[in-house]
């Protein structure tokens, strides 16, 4: 069904999935769209979607606008909503293929929908406009904002007087992807003021961000893809929330990063090592996983490890030597390596989880823990290991390894020396101690000493 020309006014277009209606120089007015349209150099007036719009070349939005569906717009659409209500966004709004959506007059509503803007797009709202969801005091309150790069440049351009945006709300979604993904706020780039991330920051596709201070972390903050780095010119402080490195580099410049409380999991680098407190949490991977850091680091809380089997990018380990991973895609088990010296707290727990039992045989090992200088006392930290586990630290003359060796509990056990008779052994610069926990049968925790 097409129009040309003049008005179509009132009542509701309804389609099915198959359906197309298009306007073409059209002006709808007063109507509710819950199927799909596409506008050509129309007009939308107190305009209710639930459906579909695909706003191709100069269309105009003016009184009410509601959206609970799609609105693409791959021309230019200029939102003037005068009325009270303004634009209420529950759905998507979005500018793509060198669009540009505007929202020129009126208040913004976007507390539970999606503004945004993908390749090639510009998404604009002028400072004779309101956007409700920008806060006194600096904060992004709520609502989803994306700004995806892929290829073709993005951008999202917010202009309201005298507001400096400090914070991203607990409601709040930010994500920048693609190296040509940019958010301003009154021409300046979001990374040169954010310093508190309550809600969701996500940077992904090769984005770099660069702060002109530090960030504290209580939300959920996701660096992704080859390239993705946040780069901190203050210290990176997570209190709470959860830190997602996927391939990305977080890079704490103010000092070592500080995990006071909540969790730091996949695979990734950070630059200028880290502290973790009692209450924080290191889930590695999505296993198996491998996270690097550059500079001196300290570890309490839990670190979850996770097992499938004994590969080293991609071959088998070398007993003689610190096995350092570089790929979690062809390693086959859970890895944390420090450049520089590592100190596990007396109060650290490891907890080991093997995703293959069945895979192991006598003698597998596993370097779960590398670094140039590895300070650990084997007898205060807490192992939390499968039965047939033993833990020793392994040199190489070069790095230092928490070592994990599979055993067959089969075999008879001897006698074994208490720890404080047992004589330090060295074979060149090697050095292994040997650290077996056995469970009785009255459950009870017992500690025992072997050399090897």
């Amino acid at each position: 069904l097409q129009f040309i020309n003049g008005q179509l006014i009132g009542g509701s277009l309804d389609t099915d999935a198959g359906s197309l209606i298009t306007g073409n120089n059209q002006r709808f007015a007063s109507l509710t769209n819950r199927g799909r349209m596409d506008v050509t150099n129309g007009g939308l007036v107190d305009v209710t979607n639930t459906g579909f719009i695909t706003v191709n070349a100069g269309v105009g939005v003016s009184a009410e606008f509601h959206n609970s569906g799609m609105v693409d717009v791959i021309g230019d659409l200029t939102v003037d909503t005068m009325h009270p209500s303004g634009t209420t966004n529950l759905g998507t709004m979005r500018a793509s293929g060198g669009g540009t959506l505007l929202f020129n007059t009126g208040n913004i509503n976007n507390s539970n929908g999606i503004i945004e803007a993908l390749d090639g797009g510009l998404v604009q709202v002028a400072g004779t406009a309101n956007a409700l969801n920008f806060e006194a005091g600096g904060d992004l309150a709520d609502g989803t904002w994306r700004v995806v790069d892929g290829g073709g440049g993005a951008a999202m351009e917010v202009v309201k007087d005298g507001f400096v945006l400090t914070s991203i709300g607990a409601n709040a979604f930010v994500e920048l992807s693609g190296g040509g993904s940019q958010f301003t706020v009154n021409g300046v780039g979001v990374e040169a003021t954010l310093t508190n991330n309550q809600g969701h920051l996500s940077i992904q596709g090769g984005r770099v961000f660069n702060t002109a201070a530090g960030l504290v972390n209580d939300g959920l903050l996701e660096l992704g893809g080859t390239g993705s780095q946040l780069n901190l010119a203050g210290a990176y402080i997570q209190n709470s929330g959860q830190t997602i490195l996927n391939g990305a580099t977080l890079d704490s410049q103010g000092g070592p990063a500080e995990f006071n409380a909540g969790s730091l999991s996949g695979s990734g680098t950070i630059l200028g090592g880290a502290v973790f407190g009692a209450n924080a949490t290191v889930d590695i991977g999505s296993s198996p996983g491998i996270l690097n850091f550059v500079g001196d680091s300290a570890f309490d809380g839990l670190i979850n490890f996770e097992i499938l089997n004994t590969l080293v990018d991609g071959a088998a380990p070398n007993p003689s030597t610190v096995n350092t991973a570089v790929n979690a895609a062809i390693t086959g088990f859970d890895q944390i390596n420090v450049t520089g010296t590592a100190t596990l707290q007396d109060t650290l727990t490891i907890n080991l989880t093997l995703l293959d039992p069945s895979s192991l045989i006598f003698g597998n090992f596993f370097d779960i823990f590398t670094a140039d200088i590895l300070l650990v006392d084997l007898t205060m930290i807490e192992l939390a290991l499968p039965e047939d586990f033993m833990a020793s630290i392994f040199l190489d003359g070069v790095r230092q390894a928490l070592r994990l060796t599979y055993f067959d509990s089969s075999l008879p056990i001897g006698n074994v020396p208490e720890p404080e008779t047992l004589p330090l052994l060295l074979f060149g610069c090697v050095l292994l101690v040997w650290l077996r926990r056995r469970i009785n049968k009255s459950g009870a925790l017992q500690t025992s000493w072997t050399p090897a």
